[in-house]
Protein backbone atom coordinates (compact mmCIF):
# COMPACT_ATOMS: atom_id res chain seq x y z
CA UNK A 1 0.00 0.00 0.00
CA UNK A 2 1.27 3.46 -0.82
CA UNK A 3 1.20 6.51 1.59
CA UNK A 4 -0.59 9.27 -0.30
CA UNK A 5 -0.41 11.58 2.72
CA UNK A 6 1.46 14.69 2.24
CA UNK A 7 4.47 15.19 4.22
CA UNK A 8 4.75 16.91 7.41
CA UNK A 9 5.47 20.68 7.15
CA UNK A 10 7.55 22.13 9.94
CA UNK A 11 5.69 24.88 12.17
CA UNK A 12 8.11 27.94 12.86
CA UNK A 13 6.83 30.70 16.03
CA UNK A 14 6.12 33.50 13.94
CA UNK A 15 5.38 36.80 15.48
CA UNK A 16 3.60 38.99 12.83
CA UNK A 17 5.02 42.54 12.04
CA UNK A 18 3.15 45.27 13.31
CA UNK A 19 2.28 48.73 10.85
CA UNK A 20 4.54 51.41 11.64
CA UNK A 21 2.13 54.63 12.93
CA UNK A 22 -1.28 53.66 12.86
CA UNK A 23 -1.04 51.26 10.19
CA UNK A 24 -3.76 53.56 7.65
CA UNK A 25 -2.88 54.52 4.43
CA UNK A 26 -2.43 57.79 3.46
CA UNK A 27 -3.94 58.37 0.16
CA UNK A 28 -4.73 61.98 -1.33
CA UNK A 29 -7.98 62.41 -3.12
CA UNK A 30 -10.99 64.49 -2.81
CA UNK A 31 -13.90 62.93 -1.30
CA UNK A 32 -16.50 61.03 -3.21
CA UNK A 33 -19.44 63.21 -4.41
CA UNK A 34 -22.32 61.78 -6.80
CA UNK A 35 -22.66 63.72 -9.99
CA UNK A 36 -25.43 66.06 -9.99
CA UNK A 37 -28.59 64.79 -11.61
CA UNK A 38 -29.98 66.42 -14.58
CA UNK A 39 -33.65 67.01 -14.88
CA UNK A 40 -34.62 66.18 -18.53
CA UNK A 41 -37.83 66.67 -18.09
CA UNK A 42 -36.66 70.16 -18.83
CA UNK A 43 -36.57 70.85 -22.79
CA UNK A 44 -33.21 72.85 -22.56
CA UNK A 45 -31.17 69.80 -20.52
CA UNK A 46 -32.45 67.17 -22.63
CA UNK A 47 -32.00 68.93 -25.88
CA UNK A 48 -28.05 69.49 -24.79
CA UNK A 49 -28.11 65.58 -24.16
CA UNK A 50 -29.18 64.51 -27.50
CA UNK A 51 -27.01 67.36 -28.75
CA UNK A 52 -24.06 65.67 -27.06
CA UNK A 53 -25.37 62.28 -27.90
CA UNK A 54 -25.52 63.49 -31.69
CA UNK A 55 -21.77 64.57 -31.80
CA UNK A 56 -20.40 61.73 -30.09
CA UNK A 57 -22.78 59.23 -32.64
CA UNK A 58 -21.32 61.26 -35.47
CA UNK A 59 -17.37 60.70 -34.71
CA UNK A 60 -18.23 56.49 -34.19
CA UNK A 61 -15.56 54.77 -36.35
CA UNK A 62 -13.18 57.63 -36.56
CA UNK A 63 -9.69 56.08 -37.72
CA UNK A 64 -6.41 57.56 -35.73
CA UNK A 65 -3.19 57.76 -36.05
CA UNK A 66 -0.34 57.47 -33.79
CA UNK A 67 1.68 60.49 -32.53
CA UNK A 68 5.96 59.66 -32.71
CA UNK A 69 8.16 63.39 -32.62
CA UNK A 70 5.09 65.31 -33.35
CA UNK A 71 4.14 63.40 -37.30
CA UNK A 72 1.24 61.54 -37.33
CA UNK A 73 1.91 58.00 -38.42
CA UNK A 74 -0.12 55.17 -39.72
CA UNK A 75 0.46 51.44 -39.41
CA UNK A 76 0.73 48.20 -41.09
CA UNK A 77 -2.34 46.88 -38.92
CA UNK A 78 -4.57 48.37 -36.52
CA UNK A 79 -6.84 47.62 -33.85
CA UNK A 80 -10.86 48.57 -33.62
CA UNK A 81 -12.22 49.25 -30.67
CA UNK A 82 -15.77 48.06 -30.56
CA UNK A 83 -19.20 48.94 -28.48
CA UNK A 84 -19.28 46.46 -25.34
CA UNK A 85 -23.64 46.09 -25.84
CA UNK A 86 -23.44 46.75 -29.56
CA UNK A 87 -20.45 44.60 -30.85
CA UNK A 88 -21.41 45.34 -34.81
CA UNK A 89 -20.82 49.34 -33.69
CA UNK A 90 -16.70 50.75 -34.26
CA UNK A 91 -16.56 52.65 -31.54
CA UNK A 92 -12.64 53.93 -33.26
CA UNK A 93 -10.18 52.47 -34.97
CA UNK A 94 -6.48 52.61 -33.81
CA UNK A 95 -3.20 51.84 -35.36
CA UNK A 96 -0.97 48.58 -33.98
CA UNK A 97 2.79 50.05 -33.33
CA UNK A 98 5.49 48.24 -33.56
CA UNK A 99 8.73 47.08 -32.47
CA UNK A 100 9.78 49.87 -35.29
CA UNK A 101 7.91 52.37 -34.06
CA UNK A 102 8.47 52.04 -30.23
CA UNK A 103 11.93 52.70 -31.09
CA UNK A 104 11.04 55.70 -33.29
CA UNK A 105 9.14 56.87 -29.80
CA UNK A 106 11.97 55.97 -27.90
CA UNK A 107 14.47 58.20 -29.59
CA UNK A 108 12.20 61.05 -30.43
Amino acid sequence: MVDLRLPRTRHYNVTPRQPKGDGKLAINRPDFRNEALFDFSKPDVKQSMLDALAHVESRLGEEYKMVIDGKRIGAASAFVSRNPSNWDQTVSVFPKAGAAEAVQAVEA
